[in-house]
């Protein structure tokens, strides 16, 4: 691989690859035997999460981690704002052998909140109150994103 596709990230050597696509061919890595997404299941996302909840546009934000250096090629992001949301669309992933890869803030430093392959994107983002203040014991309980 040549050395303008990967980066090595402080004194402990780790390498952050700049293609899935390499990862792949490289590592071995298979997509598996998952199921392909529909506009039946985009349909139904839309009817659990909303219209504002599904994404299939401009989505290079959640395809490529902070650093810009890991690209994956997701077709599209979820975001459920509910537990509940969240539970219905890991469902139907399940039933349909959706791959799925969650993502909170996508502020990770090594790529593991991308996509490799096509798999859907479960973005906790809405996931974003604060659920209960401690102040004496000083902890602040807090949603996913």
């Amino acid at each position: 691989m040549p050395d303008d596709n990967r980066q090595t990230l402080g004194k402990v050597g780790i390498t952050v690859f700049a293609s899935a696509t390499w990862f792949q061919n490289v590592s071995g890595a298979e997509a598996g035997s998952y199921n392909r997404l529909t506009d039946e299941d985009l349909n139904y996302f839309h009817r659990i999460v909303g219209q504002n909840g599904v994404k299939t546009e401009d989505l290079d934000h959640y395809n490529t981690d902070w650093l810009n250096t890991v690209s994956g090629f997701t077709e599209v992001v979820v975001s459920p704002n509910s537990v509940d949301q969240v539970s219905a669309v890991l469902s139907r992933c399940n039933e349909r052998r959706l791959a799925v890869v969650p993502q909170g803030g996508n502020t990770g430093l090594v790529g593991g909140s991308n996509p490799v392959f096509d798999e859907i994107v479960l973005s906790l983002e809405r996931l974003n109150n604060i659920t209960e203040i401690d102040p004496y014991a000083g902890v602040v309980e807090c949603e996913a994103g």
